[in-house]
């Protein structure tokens, strides 16, 4: 029998979550924020005079929303793949977060990405309520679905959502290092059990004939959790002699391996070899957070 349907959060709902959820975010913004372990070079930015947004693909008329995001942030990478799956036409502009311009603290005086200004100037922000928001605003058979029509996965779409933060992406984050920092060599028995215990839940999940997390289709559970597999897997590999897929079973090497396959999955991801310097210079999951990168210059 499917359970009873379990709603994705409601506009209205949204907004009181982001109003709830500034004290924690600004808690998670403060552990980013300590000094890093190196110094860093710091890159001029090469757009220091840049337009408030530039249009991505369509023209500024057909632009849906304005999109603010930084490409290397995982965070904002979550918006920019349901953007990309749902097939929004949107003005995109990336945001130098290591120097904030001011034209961005006046559309957002938190200065944190991602946000979306919607046509009607409202400035939204935090990573999956953005994604409700888009999956719920443009529907129609021009905007596949983030959420699956079936209850059943509809359910566990949410139920892996609630539980991503606190659960996988905190323990993947305390495998490669702790906090947003890398350590090489083996993290330990107890890091490593904790890891594959939340891929063991992830996977538990699926059902056996699963392309994706909630059934044939990508869905807002991918979006979320994908961000954080991805840099996951390149930094294990890197610094832990470790390969993730292998922390689990069939259903989630599969899953991983039908992600890369997506045109979208393909187009947002940086170069491996390029970030990896950065990584190694760095010894930081978040150096951008400290100087001048994006995807095309990591």
């Amino acid at each position: 029998m499917r359970g009873p349907l379990a709603p994705a959060p409601s506009p209205p709902a949204l907004a009181a979550r982001r109003a709830a959820s500034r004290a924690s975010t600004s808690s998670r913004v403060a552990r980013r924020a300590p000094s890093p372990p190196r110094a860093m070079k710091k890159k001029k930015s090469k757009t220091p005079n840049a337009p408030p947004f530039a249009v991505e693909e369509e023209s500024s008329d057909a632009a849906l929303c304005e999109f603010y995001t930084h490409s290397l942030c995982p965070y904002a990478h979550r918006v920019s793949l349901a953007l990309a799956f749902k097939r929004v036409p949107h003005a995109r502009k990336h945001v130098d977060v290591s120097n904030k311009p001011r034209w961005f603290l006046q559309v957002n005086p938190r200065g944190l990405v991602p946000v979306i200004r919607t046509r009607e100037r409202e400035v939204l922000n935090e990573s999956i309520d953005l994604c409700y928001w888009l999956d719920a605003s443009f529907v129609g058979e021009n905007h596949p679905p983030l959420m699956p029509s079936d209850n059943d996965e509809r359910n566990r779409a949410l139920r892996l959502v609630k539980a991503a933060d606190g659960g996988f992406i905190a323990a993947g984050l305390s495998f490669i290092g702790g906090g947003w920092g890398f350590t090489e060599g083996d993290p330990g028995d107890a890091r490593r059990a904790t890891l594959a215990a939340e891929v063991a839940k992830i996977e538990d999940q699926m059902d056996d004939w699963d392309t994706f997390l909630c059934g044939v289709d990508p869905s807002v559970a991918d979006v979320v959790l994908w961000p954080f597999v991805e840099r996951f897997e390149l930094a294990m590999r890197e610094f832990n002699d470790t390969e993730l897929a292998e922390m689990g079973g069939k259903k989630f090497s599969r899953w991983m391996r039908h992600m890369k396959k997506l045109p979208e999955v393909r187009r947002l991801a940086p170069d491996e070899a390029k970030l990896l310097k950065s990584w190694r210079r760095t010894m930081r999951l978040d150096y951008f957070d400290y100087e001048t990168a994006d995807m095309d210059d990591p």
